[in-house]
């Protein structure tokens, strides 16, 4: 037995010698421990009067972060020589690390990279003839390198009477470091408020109706109030159901503390059950930070380890996840130290609270060594002024470059500030727009900013934050994403197209039926004969194809498109006009004819056509009837003339040609010449010069 560590000592007497030898071995007092057993006893060496056995005293293992030197150790100090030998030391063990020893000196060193553990075995030997030695371990260490995380400044808040601290997502704050996972704790470093909870001179007339409840619960708590622990003996503390008194006590000092003793009553399990407490050194009634449920025949808190209720204006909870807040810090005074997940909620526990308290969050890496951290301070307000209030944040106008965004603010009198703050969905806010600088008014002020050199396809978060002293407010968090650019050869419509509204080119039009009612389309022209077979019963079309294509964000069942023929001449009756669609350039055209389960082509008026359909693809425009086929060229004369050989010469002229490869003569309606055999009869294909033509 002992009362503090120290080196134990061992004699050995021999009877057959009647002489007391002295044992080689020391061995370190450890409490409550246990060195040896009958299996594997330990082996003690007598000196036998002639050389004794050099002892080591247990070595310190070592461990350093890597890129760090192994600090030398000194061994004399562990040897315990009793005969006066010289000793020699020496080093074994280790694949990786280099050890050696210089007179009693350990010098160990670790290779370039090296991360992990290597145990030396360290050995003291007698330089006599016989040579005694004893042996111990060391274990060496190199750990990771360990960077401290970097939190990011968090933004204060302040609120008024109606107002709600936010949540604060410390994850959101924290980059940098080496990737450890790390654990949040807070301290509040600085505290002003004003009296907390309500006047009351006297105590309280609380009193238990114990006849009316039939079940009972113990509760054993510490209670510190605003001021300090409560050690008045005429404080109280109330359990409450509601409004309903369910226990009442005073503190009672037992083993070295005041401590609450309770007896909670009810009649049914899971009754939500509040703390008062009656702080009789400045006559006041203090809400308190903690909470609990009925649990009939249940014990919450012992004498040993007592439940510790607090008393506080306003209350702090880290959680984990979906996680119940860990109660640590209390905000209002200088105390605890909270530690747990990476979300914090302000709770507000007095209703009438008004103060500032400055927060510092804390991460701390763990898995390591060094435990280094990095930490950010917070600071909450609650003024008695009224907050601003602000409408609902919209988004409008969204290109694949910028957005149109609107909202409100009443400043309820107090001059505000009103900041736009954006950033990618799901992280913090990048940067920020300020939309008012101290802005007084009582009325409800629009606020409308547009957003420019934004990233194509790139997916954006907003909010509206306004401060005033009355508090801080920010609105709901709003996302959209931009469009992408518009493809290669194509024309985007200048804004995304909603249900029931044209996207007016000149040339097509689209509104949408079903979907989501959003879309962001693009369409390409282009001129000449449009590419494959005519269909049937089309006698003749106009030399252009149009593509639409729906871009992202172009959700949709149903697509009308509505074609312009503003740009189109020669037409004498639209109603023969149809529309024709086909899938790819390598698919047939079909007659958008209300037939055959295709949709029919509407005329809306003599400038419009419009079809409905379930895809979009590539679009032209023909006839039915031969006399609106639209022709390749404008005619300026025909005529015709009989030559000196008595043959017949035809001679016509051409203001403009476009796509015309050629002509074809026809007498009594029948062919008798054209361009493939004729040179005289080629067009011009595409021409604005007028051009005179002749054939005999």
């Amino acid at each position: 037995g002992a009362n503090e560590s120290a080196d134990i000592v061992f004699r050995l007497y021999r009877a057959n010698r009647d002489a007391v030898e002295t044992i080689s071995d020391l061995i370190a007092f450890t409490p409550s421990g246990a060195l040896g057993d009958p299996v594997a006893p330990v082996v003690l060496h007598p000196s036998s009067g002639l050389d004794a056995f050099p002892a080591l005293r247990p070595l310190p293992n070592q461990r350093v972060e890597i890129g760090t030197a192994f600090p030398a150790l000194d061994l004399a100090p562990y040897l315990v020589e009793r005969d006066g030998d010289a000793v020699l030391f020496s080093v074994t063990g280790g694949s990786s690390l280099a050890a050696s020893i210089s007179g009693s000196v350990l010098t160990v060193t670790a290779p370039s990279g090296f991360v992990g553990s290597e145990t030396l075995t360290i050995k003291a030997t007698d330089a006599s003839a016989a040579g005694l030695s004893s042996a111990t371990t060391i274990k060496y260490t190199v750990y990771p390198l360990d960077t401290a995380p970097v939190v990011g400044q968090i933004p204060d808040q302040r609120i008024g009477p109606t107002g709600t601290f936010y949540p604060i997502d410390l994850s959101a704050f924290l980059s940098a470091g080496d990737g450890q996972p790390v654990e949040w704790s807070y301290t509040v470093t600085s505290a002003t408020s004003n009296e907390i909870g309500t006047a009351s001179p006297t105590a309280p007339g609380w009193v238990v109706d114990r006849p009316a409840y039939g079940l009972n619960q113990t509760v054993t708590a510490t209670l510190e109030l605003p001021d300090g622990p409560s050690t008045d003996p005429t404080d109280r503390l109330v359990a409450l159901v509601g409004s309903s008194v369910r226990a009442v006590a005073a503190p009672q000092f037992v083993d070295g503390r005041w401590t609450y003793f309770m007896l909670v009553s009810g009649n049914m399990a899971g009754e939500p059950v509040t703390f008062n407490a009656y702080d009789a050194s400045v006559g006041r009634i203090i809400p308190l930070v903690e909470t609990t449920v009925f649990s009939p025949d249940g014990a919450l808190g012992s004498r040993s380890a007592p439940l510790a209720l607090h008393g506080a204006g306003l209350q702090l909870g880290l959680t984990s996840g979906g996680a119940a807040p860990r109660l640590g810090a209390t905000l209002g005074r200088l105390t605890r130290v909270g530690s747990g997940g990476a979300t914090v909620q302000p709770v507000l526990v007095d209703a009438l609270w008004v103060g500032q308290v400055t927060v510092t969050f804390t991460a701390t890496n763990q898995g390591t060594d060094a435990h280094r951290t990095g930490s950010t301070s917070v600071t909450f307000v609650r003024t008695a002024g009224l907050s601003p209030l602000l409408g609902a944040l919209t988004v409008s106008a969204v290109t694949s470059s910028g957005a149109t965004v609107a909202g409100s603010v009443n400043p309820n009198g107090l001059p505000t500030d009103v900041w736009l703050r954006r950033g990618p969905t799901g992280g913090a806010a990048t940067d920020s727009v300020q939309l008012a600088t101290a802005l007084i008014n009582s009325t409800t002020v629009p606020l409308t900013t547009l957003l420019t050199g934004l990233n194509p396809a790139t997916a954006y978060q907003l909010d509206l934050a306004a401060t005033s002293d009355g508090g801080r407010v920010t609105t709901p968090t709003v996302t959209f994403t931009t469009l992408s650019d518009c493809p290669a050869g194509f024309t985007c419509f200048p804004t995304p197209i909603g249900a029931g509204n044209f996207g007016l080119t000149g040339i097509v039009a689209v509104t949408i039926a079903g979907g989501d009612g959003v879309g962001q389309f693009a369409y390409r022209l282009l001129t000449g004969e449009p590419t494959g077979v005519r269909p049937a019963g089309i006698r003749g079309w106009w030399p252009q194809t149009v593509t639409v294509s729906g871009l992202d964000g172009a959700g949709y069942t149903t697509v009308t498109l509505r074609f312009s023929l503003s740009g189109i001449t020669g037409i004498t009756d639209p109603s023969v006009l149809r529309i024709l669609k086909r899938s790819t350039a390598a698919d047939p055209w079909t007659i958008m004819d209300g037939q055959n389960g295709h949709p029919a082509t509407v005329l809306i008026d003599a400038q419009t056509l419009e079809v409905t359909v379930t895809s979009l693809s590539d679009f032209a425009i023909g006839t039915t009837n031969l006399g609106d086929a639209p022709l390749a060229v404008n005619l300026n004369g025909f005529s015709g003339s009989v030559t000196a050989q008595n043959t017949i010469r035809l001679s016509w002229a051409t203001s403009t040609e476009r796509d015309n490869v050629g002509f074809v003569v026809l007498r009594d309606g029948a062919a008798i010449a054209d361009y493939t055999g004729v040179a005289a009869l080629r067009g011009a294909g595409t021409s604005t010069t007028a051009r005179t033509y002749a054939y005999t």
